[in-house]
């Protein structure tokens, strides 16, 4: 039975820290109903491995991942060991850099997620919260504005589709707050790559004979992508609203 507890703890630690109506929508997504849901993490059936593989890719979790963490809660283990990782910083003059040197209150760290794996959820994608940062970047909070506030993410850009706009290797910081479509700017969506749910930045535009959105590229060696997916939240993960890029590459 060990197996079935690591893995209702681990299912348990992820619906705690989501909003509620959390495990309803995780049985809209995995099939199962939620008072099977319900009777599994209350002790009252168990759940075969085919329902419990539906759950990993619903969340967006892998399945030995979900059993460590489960199995790391149950004996009172920290499931993500906290590391001291590198800084990426930003400064554009001498003056910043004595700023910095001074204090850090002035900057703000912004997780980085390397991966760019998302997970799908009630609306629409999202970052696998079960993946540790590998680092931070630290942002000048002048540069945010009133986006300093917000749920920020960082993702290094792989590809040259945006280029020259956005360089490959550039570091992107994503407002995950701000979703709401505006035509002929730069968001980050989620799109599809061998099954598995990955992040592009592209510049969208409306597309409204096809109820869809168009992707357009920087790059004119990529063609526009027509995307029919008539809901922009399952289709928007957040606006790029920063950017970094080394001048050595």
């Amino acid at each position: 039975m060990e197996i079935l507890d690591y893995f209702r703890k681990a299912v348990q630690d992820y619906l705690e820290k989501k909003p509620r109506g959390a495990q309803k929508e995780l049985a809209l997504h995995t099939g199962l109903t939620p008072i099977h849901i319900n009777d599994f993490l209350g002790l009252r059936r168990t759940l075969k491995e085919s329902d419990r593989l539906k759950i990993c890719d619903a969340i967006g979790a892998d399945y030995i991942c979900m059993l460590q963490r489960g199995k790391d809660l149950i004996e009172g283990k920290d499931p993500i060991p906290k590391q001291s990782t590198p800084f990426i910083i930003q400064t554009n003059t001498d003056e910043e850099k004595v700023l910095l040197e001074q204090s850090t209150a002035n900057y703000r760290g912004v997780p980085l997620m390397d991966s760019g794996r998302l997970a799908a959820w009630s609306n629409g994608a999202a970052f696998d919260e079960y993946e540790t940062p590998t680092s931070e970047v630290l942002v000048y909070i002048p540069e945010l504005g009133h986006r300093a506030k917000h749920n920020l993410v960082a993702v290094r850009v792989g590809g040259d589709s945006m280029e020259p706009l956005v360089p490959e290797g550039s570091i992107i910081i994503i407002d995950k707050e701000d979703r709401e479509f505006v035509d002929n700017k730069v968001f980050a969506v989620s799109t599809e790559d061998g099954g598995v749910q990955t992040l592009a930045v592209k510049r969208v535009r409306k597309f409204e004979k096809a109820k869809g959105f168009v992707l357009w590229s920087e790059n004119n060696n990529y063609q526009p992508k027509l995307v029919i997916e008539s809901d922009w939240l399952r289709l928007c993960v957040g606006r790029v609203i920063w950017m970094w890029r080394s001048f050595d590459g």
